[in-house]
């Protein structure tokens, strides 16, 4: 039992790294994301008062924000808040098409030229794909370094550095080694799974 338990302690604290990055990662996307429909959320009722949108003001909406949830300033921009409020004014059920047309005017007259702003730039890499990436490469890392290292210049040095003394020998560890992989590409696929159902 407890050689079970040192087993999974090993593999555990192995896995920990790239998990604390996938949590960072997730945590840090998440923000960006709340910040912008807070932001979206503000001009709107801005917009249901009836009044005209002033770039300036939206400007300072936008930094103000970004600096409360400890964003760069680069995050996020006026341009990208334009195109998701050009979205929502089309999409919303709420207004009628003379008040639409009144608002996509009004954003059509503050929003920047295309030499003024560029667009925000989005990863199309998906967090579990980041995880699954950096778990592998970790993996992958030990089982390279044990070929390297070789039976001939194995010692008690390399056995704690691989597996916590967990097993002993070149070949043990080596083997050891290819389970992490294995494990690190089930995790990956379940964690994969488990995002795709949530649909962050």
């Amino acid at each position: 039992m407890e050689s079970f338990l040192t087993y999974v302690g090993s593999i555990a604290s192995i896995g920990s790294v790239p998990l604390a990055i996938f949590i960072f990662l997730k945590s840090k996307e998440q923000k960006k994301d709340k910040t912008r429909q807070l932001i979206i959320k503000i001009i709107s009722y801005r917009i249901g008062e009836q009044r005209d949108l002033d770039y300036f003001e939206l400007e300072m909406i936008l930094k103000s924000n970004l600096r409360n949830n400890k964003l760069n300033q680069t995050a996020i921009n006026m341009k990208s808040i334009l195109e998701d409020l050009i979205s929502e004014t089309v999409s919303s059920p709420l207004l009628d098409s003379k008040r639409k047309d009144e608002i996509l005017e009004n954003i059509k007259s503050i929003y920047p030229s295309q030499e003024s702003m560029e667009d925000v730039k989005y990863t199309t890499i998906k967090l579990s794909t980041i995880f699954a990436v950096t778990t592998l490469s970790i993996s992958l890392l030990g089982i390279v370094t044990i070929l390297i290292v070789g039976k001939s210049g194995w010692n008690k040095d390399w056995d704690f550095f691989f597996s916590f003394n967990t097993v002993t020998g070149f070949w043990p560890n080596f083997l050891f080694s290819i389970i992490l992989v294995i494990v690190s590409i089930m995790s990956s696929i379940l964690l994969s799974k488990y995002l795709d159902k949530r649909q962050y």
